[in-house]
């Protein structure tokens, strides 16, 4: 979900940049974006052109600031100036965090409808009852609270658990994903989602993200089915409307026997905004007239979605 936009910064996870001429110092920006993706909460600021990004779209990447290795520069990826990383102290990074202040946290809530669409009409779980009061067979790896889950799955890991921890299992459960809308953290669970779905692990993940094209999270989605959705189907409970800038996808992973999930996906989502099926462009290239490729009726990446279905 969106990160807050007065969140405090972690001290465990913000490295500072300095500009190897000015030696100037800064630390992260709670309410700016990176230049680069344009996603909130940038980690460092080129000392040279003063523009805010993540660690992760820097040259070299890095998951978070903190992990720039102390005796290594990283290259500003607007003015190509280059920067030295140093640590500031645990307490310096608390002062400064503190001083900025902090607004309520939110987590950006799923909406019900998609719950429920995903659950019970794409993945075709049973409805809870009183008896059981959870979505048997459903697990939300990113949940915002176990007390008062918003999604209620059978299984359930919060920040506390860490869903993304190997020794919490993801395995034989449907995932209804819509992790922190931050750069690193949607990378860490799309690449954990998709390894568990292509390692035959999870049957299905739908997972709710940002449609930010050009991130490496996105990329490795590619050849997945999606529907882009329009801004008044995507308004997160937890806010009054969706965040300004943001444009919400819907992601369908699965491998075996996916065509009727893949059907059943496209009639329940496509009407709430654009739908887009990726197409095998290799196939599609020796056909003899310009038609689209089905290996199992679907116009799509054959390779990895449909060649067990």
């Amino acid at each position: 979900p969106p990160a807050a936009a007065g969140m405090g910064i972690s001290a465990s996870s913000v490295a500072i940049a300095t500009g190897s001429a000015s030696g100037h110092v800064v630390t992260g920006n709670a309410w700016g974006v990176c230049e680069e993706c344009r996603q909130e909460v940038p980690d460092i600021r080129c000392s040279s052109c003063d523009r805010w990004f993540h660690a992760l779209c820097c040259d070299p990447p890095a998951l978070t600031a903190a992990e720039f290795p102390t005796d290594h520069s990283w290259n500003c990826p607007s003015c190509h100036a280059v920067n030295a990383v140093t640590l500031l102290p645990e307490s310096d990074l608390l002062q400064q965090a503190g001083d900025q202040g902090a607004a309520a946290e939110r987590f950006g809530l799923t909406p019900d409808w998609i719950i429920a669409t995903a659950a019970f009409k794409v993945f075709q779980l049973q409805m809870p009852t009183p008896e059981q009061p959870y979505i048997a067979g459903l697990l939300d790896p990113s949940c915002n609270s176990k007390l008062k889950p918003n999604i209620p799955a059978e299984r359930l890991y919060d920040k506390n658990d860490d869903g993304l921890d190997p020794t919490n299992s993801w395995a034989g459960y449907y995932v209804i994903l819509n992790p922190e809308f931050k750069t690193r953290i949607q990378w860490k669970f799309v690449n954990r989602a998709i390894d568990e779905v292509e390692n035959n692990s999870v049957p299905a993940v739908l997972l709710i993200c940002r449609n930010s094209t050009d991130t490496a999270y996105y990329q490795r989605l590619r050849p997945y089915p999606r529907v882009l959705l329009r801004r008044s189907s995507a308004q997160f409970k937890d806010y009054d409307k969706s965040p300004i800038g943001f444009g919400v996808v819907v992601f369908c992973v699965a491998k075996s026997n996916c065509k009727q999930l893949y059907e059943r996906f496209y009639e329940e989502f496509a009407p709430w905004g654009e739908p887009n099926i990726p197409i095998d462009t290799g196939k599609w290239a020796q056909q003899p007239a310009p038609a689209a490729v089905s290996c199992c009726g679907w116009s799509c990446s054959s390779y990895r979605v449909c060649h067990t279905a």
